[in-house]
């Protein structure tokens, strides 16, 4: 079954793991970038500290630094206990245990509610949620969305996600999205259903693996003729318990990027399909 959450929680992740997550290249940073669904990460204020911008927004920032910190007091227990539940389900490569894990999480997130006060007066912490979000069309090159769209896909409907991907796309040119998977580490519902009603929006779909742990698996790309991106790690083969990183990339009209290659299969042909994965939450 694997970790269960009955609500969103605040759970912060550092820029070395956006990096590898969303796959970004120096080239990536360089551009005016969109963290939507933020909550409390560090990779605004590392990204900030390195001289690049980046805009987060999140509706847990209507509330003080003082009252998300209580949240995640609050919720912190509650995750890290049942990480420690479904210890089996994980691999524990780059993080030797629950306990670390425990200590990156909150490493992470005290970085953000340091720099959470100046960082609002400043404006690169804005309260705003999906599906509508208060910003130009096109207004950012690139916009990330971490465990949020998918992964709590027990908790917003289908429309909602659709809703949300769409709205991301008209503020940005492109979009990211990490992982495809629901809290439980079970492949969203949503995903196929979404993809095609996307493709007969003319968006450019890519599915594609990230170095977020290291894997070798076979990768199935599928791609639209116009303009959306879809990235992933479809496999069946592998042994309990694997831990898959994925991503989708969404962009719409004047993307340069070509049609791909006749697609790889994965041995059991299976596209957008993880069996026996978890991802460390």
């Amino acid at each position: 079954m694997g970790l269960q959450l009955n609500t969103v929680i605040p759970w912060g992740r550092n820029f070395n793991e956006y990096m590898r997550m969303f796959d970004l290249t120096s080239d990536d940073l360089k551009q005016s970038i969109l963290d939507c669904a933020a909550g409390p990460a560090s990779f605004n204020i590392e990204m900030t500290k390195q001289g690049y911008s980046v805009i987060s927004c999140d509706p847990i920032y209507q509330f003080s630094a003082d009252e998300i910190s209580q949240r995640i007091q609050d919720t912190y227990t509650t995750v890290i206990d049942g990480v420690k539940a479904n210890y089996k389900d994980y691999v524990w490569d780059h993080i030797s245990s629950p306990e670390q894990l425990g200590e990156i999480r909150m490493a992470a997130m005290e970085q953000f509610l340091a720099d959470f006060p100046i960082g609002k007066q400043q404006g690169r912490y804005l309260t705003a949620e999906l599906p509508q979000l208060p910003f130009n069309s096109h207004q950012f090159n690139l916009a990330l969305c971490s465990h949020f769209l998918f992964t709590y896909s027990d908790h917003f409907s289908e429309n909602f996600h659709l809703n949300a991907i769409l709205e991301l796309c008209r503020v940005a040119q492109k979009v990211r999205i990490f992982p495809l998977l629901k809290v439980s580490g079970e492949p969203s519902p949503f995903l196929q259903p979404i993809i095609q009603e996307l493709e007969t929006r003319d968006y450019l779909i890519e599915i594609k693996t990230v170095n977020y742990i290291a894997l070798r698996i076979t990768v199935r790309t599928f791609m639209n003729s116009q303009t959306l991106s879809l990235l992933t790690v479809p496999c069946s083969l592998f042994p309990v318990p694997l831990r898959v990183a994925l991503y989708l990339i969404f962009c719409k009209n004047g993307c340069n990027v070509s049609p791909s290659p006749s697609p790889v299969r994965c041995c059991h042909n299976c596209f957008l399909s993880v069996e026996g994965s978890r991802e460390i939450y």
